[in-house]
């Protein structure tokens, strides 16, 4: 690895505006929001990044990790060009060659070979060196017959697959993907992670890889960054960066199971108790007298849940009449 600085980031921030209505969104984008004195525009601040500063050197490999909405994406596309920040500065000294979606930069109406030599051209290879390309692409890809046909009849792996085969066609000075690896069956999976480790191994290649997978974060990449709210928490070692990110997850997942925990509980034993009253009673013959007489009986019914009601009586003979229910809370049973 080399001591030459590629990219570098210093006091980076990125800031949406989100507006309450589209009519003021707009104004804002039209920049109308001065002449319409009538209606005033207001928005919130949303930001991305903030105070990000950020240096990668000629040949790291940097994995970049955190939850959804952390900024990982804005990172890489203020790095690219894509965004400009809102504050600060990026430098990057060489092309930027990036994988961020299945079919990005492609044309839908376009066969695969008409989008793979555009790319090409754009990444700047020469026209003696086209047709060696293509075909080194198409064997790769498996999908000779299918770049004879429009994009936007491919399925999303299959655009994932062109676009991976395309953007790793001729050697990149920086690669930046996003997710993208995930991408495709299990087969091309394994094409694409030997693509990957020839590209690595190659002095001079810089590489960001944006992914959940923390197992591909490991095996490509030496350094990783966590990203939170927008800003850098965590840089150092892959494999320390990837333990505390776990670790910080598992602490997330533990305070949501206890709090649902809590909720049920308190649902359950906060239930106001209920008491009802009716009589009970069963006609039975008389043993002397041969006559029906009413003996009062009492039973006392807890009703643990109310969808169902257990209600247990005497094996008697005639009529019974219901004389006394009572509800009770079902913590009052349990400790029973």
């Amino acid at each position: 690895m080399s001591d030459e600085v590629i990219i570098r980031l210093a006091g980076v921030g990125k800031m949406f505006k989100r507006f309450p209505s589209r009519a003021d969104k707009i104004l804002d984008v039209l920049g109308l929001t001065n002449f319409v004195r009538w209606r005033r525009v207001e928005y919130q601040q949303f930001w991305a990044l903030r105070g990000v500063d950020l240096e990668i050197g000629r040949g790291q490999r940097i994995g970049v990790i955190g939850r959804n909405g952390a900024g990982k994406s804005t990172l890489l596309k203020t790095i690219m060009g894509t965004l400009l920040p809102t504050e600060g500065w990026v430098e990057v000294k060489a092309p930027v060659h990036a994988l961020i979606e299945a079919g990005g930069g492609f044309h839908p109406e376009f066969t695969g070979y008409d989008n793979i030599r555009a790319a090409l051209t754009y990444q700047g290879l020469s026209p003696d060196d086209m047709d060696s390309a293509v075909r080194e692409i198409a064997d790769f890809t498996e999908m000779h017959d299918v770049l004879r046909y429009p994009l936007k009849t491919y399925s999303q792996g299959m655009q994932a697959r062109l676009a991976f085969a395309t953007a790793t066609a001729i050697n990149p000075e920086v690669l930046v993907i996003d997710e993208i690896l995930g991408s495709g069956d299990a087969y091309f999976f394994s094409k694409s992670i030997e693509r990957m480790k020839q590209l690595v191994g190659q002095n001079g290649l810089s590489v960001l890889i944006v992914s959940h997978a923390l197992d591909q974060i490991l095996r490509f990449c030496e350094e990783s960054i966590w990203i939170e709210g927008g800003e850098i928490v965590l840089r150092g070692p892959s494999v320390e960066v990837v333990k505390a990110y776990d670790k910080f997850i598992r602490e997330l997942e533990n305070e949501r199971l206890k709090g649902n925990n809590h909720e049920r509980q308190h649902l359950r034993f906060n239930r106001n108790p209920v008491t009802t009253e009716t009589s009970l009673s069963a006609k039975q013959p008389s043993a002397e007298s041969g006559t029906t007489s009413s003996d009062s009986m009492r039973q006392e019914t807890a009703l643990l849940d109310p969808n169902t009601t257990k209600v247990s009586r005497w094996p008697c003979e005639g009529a019974l009449t219901i004389e006394r229910v009572l509800l009770v809370d079902g913590s009052e049973c349990e400790k029973a």
